[in-house]
C-alpha cells in the first residue's frame, strides 16, 4: 500500500465484504459526506444509510455500495466501516429491492403477536425502501 493511498475495510457483524487500498472514499455521515483520504485527522462518526463510494484517482467511483448506517473508524490511513448491511450496487436490481422488503415484511408479519406491533417500523425495510428511491432517482 503506497503511502497516499488509505486502506478501507467494510465490516458487517458476520464478515468482511470489502479489505482493500484505494485512493480515497466517500462515506455517508450522519453530518454529510465525508471523503477520506490517507492522511486524515483520526476521527469516529456515525453512519447513515447512503452510498459509500470508492474513488480512483481521476474522482471516478470504482465500487459503491448501499450501507446500513454504522460507524466509521479511521486512523493511520486505515478506514473501518462497520455496519449491519453493505450490498454492492452492481449486484442489486429493483427487482432484488422487492423481493428482499417482501422476505422483511413476512418475517416481521411472522414474529407479530399483536395488531400494534406490525405497524412497527422496521430499519431493514426502510434500509431497502431508500434504496429502491435512489434506484428510481439515479439509476441508469
Amino acid at each position: 500500500m503506497s503511502n497516499q493511498q488509505v486502506k478501507l475495510k467494510i465490516v458487517l457483524p458476520h464478515k468482511t465484504v470489502f479489505e482493500q487500498a484505494v485512493e480515497r472514499v466517500v462515506i455517508p455521515a450522519v453530518k454529510g459526506n465525508l471523503t477520506v483520504l490517507s492522511d486524515r485527522a483520526p476521527t469516529t462518526m456515525l453512519l447513515e444509510n447512503g452510498m459509500l463510494s470508492v474513488l480512483d484517482t481521476s474522482g471516478k467511483a470504482t465500487k459503491r455500495y448501499f450501507i446500513q448506517g454504522g460507524v466509521a473508524d479511521v486512523a493511520g490511513g486505515e478506514c473501518k466501516v462497520m455496519t449491519p448491511k453493505a450490498l454492492d450496487v452492481n449486484e442489486v436490481g429493483k427487482e432484488k429491492i422487492r423481493d428482499l422488503i417482501s422476505e422483511r415484511e413476512r418475517e416481521l408479519k411472522s414474529l407479530s403477536t399483536s395488531a400494534n406491533e406490525e405497524n412497527v417500523a422496521d430499519s431493514d425495510i426502510e434500509f431497502y425502501r431508500w434504496i429502491s428511491r435512489w434506484m428510481e432517482t439515479f439509476a441508469k
